[in-house]
């Protein structure tokens, strides 16, 4: 099991696409989002890129403030473990997501099985 602490506020799902000359594109605040937390996950992985199916996560978002929807940061957190920790999303078998209010320092916990 691979145990990952994300410390970038994550960008909701509806803030990920802008439309720029009638097309939708990523948004530069949910690009810069990925590219961080993809740099988080990249600098605490040790090990080997899993590539078989099978992958099972537990997603626990640790929040102050007001509560986002449980889904609202999946797809972002999925996005950044691709190419680091697994070969694509597609592979997840399984998928667990929890909250839980904090007064201080939010933070989001990834495990991977």
């Amino acid at each position: 099991m691979y145990t990952f602490t994300i410390k970038t506020k994550p960008v909701s799902v509806n803030a990920r696409y802008m439309i720029s000359r009638g097309r939708n594109i990523l948004s530069t605040k949910y690009r810069n989002a990925k590219e961080a937390i993809s740099w988080e996950i990249a600098s605490q992985f040790k090990g080997k890129m899993l590539t078989e199916e099978g992958i099972a996560l537990n997603i626990l978002v640790y929040y102050s403030g007001r509560c986002p929807d449980i889904d609202a940061y999946e797809k972002l957190l999925l996005d950044s473990m691709t190419g680091i920790v697994y070969k694509d999303d597609g592979l997840i078998d399984e998928k667990h997501t929890f909250r839980t209010k904090v007064e201080d320092n939010p933070y989001i916990e990834i495990q991977v099985m």
